[in-house]
């Protein structure tokens, strides 16, 4: 498999091999943690970059009105949701 030319191979010599399975999310204005996230083989990456090259296909057959309408409506549904503090 390959990413942009990159094997696999060649992005797990270029990652660091003993690695946590996850990494804290951290506000820079606080340097308070909020979250984690997983931190992804470069298996994984490559796996979730053949999904998201193959859901842009589709995304870019969509005429950019529709894109339009369905980016408000992604905001509206944000801003309805958005906890504030």
């Amino acid at each position: 498999m390959r990413i942009r030319g990159w094997s696999v191979q060649q992005i797990r010599r270029m990652t660091t091999v003993t690695r946590p399975r996850v990494f804290d999310v951290v506000n820079p204005a606080t340097g308070t943690k909020f979250a984690e996230m997983p931190n992804d083989s470069p298996e994984d990456v490559a796996e979730k970059f053949e999904k998201l090259s193959a859901g842009q296909k589709g995304w870019s057959a969509v005429s950019i009105n529709e894109r339009m309408k369905t980016l408000q409506r992604f905001n509206e549904l944000l801003l309805q949701n958005v906890v504030r503090t």
